[in-house]
C-alpha cells in the first residue's frame, strides 16, 4: 500500500465492513464528514419529496415496473382504476427510502466506493432510474420483512420472483456499461440483518426481449391470461388469492367473476399481517369481512 492511497474495498465485505463501522465507529475525516452532511440533506430532500402533494398522471413503463406481471401492466396501462395507497403504505414507502440512504451511506463510510446513486439509465427505449453502483457492481437496496428477507438470504429469488427484481436489476445492469456484476443488498426491517444476494447472469432476463413482449400486451385490446390461479385455503374448501395477487392494486377489477360474480372477499386475520382475499366462498371465516377499496 502506497502511503496516502486507499486499499479497493471488494463487495464481498461490504456486509462486515458496515457493521464495523456501527460498532466502532467512523473515521471522522472532512470527506466523511461530507458524507454525513450529504445524508442529512438527502433525507430532507426525500422527506419533501414524499410528502408533496400527489400528482396523478397516466400510465408511464418504466425499468422499475417491466418485471411485473403482464396482466398487471395492462390494467395500468389501459387506465383502470387501482387502490388508493393508503397512510401505512406510504410510511412503509418512506421507512424503506430512508433505509436506502443509511446503507449507501454507510457504505461509504467504511471504505466502499459508491456511484451512480439514483443514476438515470436508458435500456430499449425505456428510462428508469437505478440505486447505486457499489465497488463496481449494479446496486439494488431492498428493506424487507423477515419472509422477503429469505428470498435473498436463501437465493432463492430466480423461483419465487412476483414484483419482477431481477428483470429490474438485469435492465439497470444493461444501462451501466463493464460493470463487475449485479447484487441485491436487503436488510430485513425488523432485526437489522444484511445479507447480499448476487444472482448469476444466467437468470437475469434480456430486456429487449421483455419490452418488445410487453409492446405487443399493452396493444390489445383484451387482458392477457391472469397472471396466477387461485388456491386453497387450508382444509376450509375455500378457495383464495395466490400471494402473487394479494398486493396487486387491480385485484378487485381482475376477480370481478370471483364468488360466483359477486367479487372477492376479503377477510383480516390478526396473526396475519395482510387481507385473505376468498375467490370462492364454501366456509364462511369467523371473522369480519372487511371492504376492499
Amino acid at each position: 500500500k502506497v502511503k496516502g492511497t486507499k486499499m479497493k474495498k471488494s463487495i464481498d465485505t461490504l456486509i462486515t465492513d458496515v457493521y464495523d463501522v456501527l460498532v466502532k465507529g467512523y473515521d471522522q475525516t472532512e470527506d466523511n464528514d461530507k458524507v454525513i452532511d450529504t445524508f442529512g440533506d438527502n433525507l430532507k430532500d426525500l422527506l419533501r419529496s414524499r410528502l408533496s402533494p400527489r400528482q396523478k398522471g397516466g400510465a408511464v413503463l418504466r425499468l422499475s415496473a417491466i418485471g411485473k406481471p403482464s396482466r398487471q401492466l395492462w390494467y395500468d396501462y389501459k387506465g383502470y382504476p387501482k387502490q388508493e395507497l393508503t397512510g401505512d403504505q406510504l410510511l412503509k414507502f418512506l421507512y424503506g427510502d430512508i433505509i436506502e440512504e443509511i446503507l449507501l451511506t454507510l457504505a461509504k463510510l467504511s471504505g466502499h466506493s459508491v456511484t451512480n446513486e439514483q443514476h438515470s439509465v436508458k435500456v430499449a427505449g425505456i428510462k428508469g432510474h437505478m440505486d447505486a453502483v457499489i465497488d463496481g457492481h449494479v446496486v439494488d437496496v431492498k428493506s424487507a420483512s423477515p419472509f422477503a428477507y429469505k428470498k435473498f438470504s436463501k437465493g432463492s429469488l430466480p423461483f419465487d420472483d412476483p414484483f419482477g427484481y431481477l428483470q429490474q436489476i438485469a435492465a439497470y445492469s444493461e444501462g451501466v456499461p463493464n460493470n463487475e456484476g449485479v447484487a441485491f443488498w436487503a436488510m430485513n426491517k425488523v432485526d437489522g440483518s444484511l445479507t447480499l444476494y448476487q444472482p448469476s447472469e444466467d437468470v437475469l432476463p434480456d430486456t429487449q426481449e421483455r419490452v418488445d413482449e410487453l409492446h405487443k400486451v399493452l396493444a390489445e385490446d383484451e387482458p392477457p391470461v391472469r397472471c396466477y390461479d387461485d388456491v386453497l385455503d387450508g382444509k376450509t374448501g375455500n378457495r383464495k388469492l395466490a400471494m402473487g395477487c394479494v398486493f396487486c392494486d387491480f385485484k378487485k377489477t381482475c376477480w370481478a367473476d370471483a364468488n360466483g360474480g359477486e367479487g372477492l372477499k376479503a377477510y383480516k386475520y390478526a396473526a396475519i399481517p395482510f387481507p385473505i382475499y376468498l375467490t370462492e366462498t364454501v366456509k364462511e371465516p369467523r371473522v369480519d369481512e372487511i371492504d376492499i377499496a
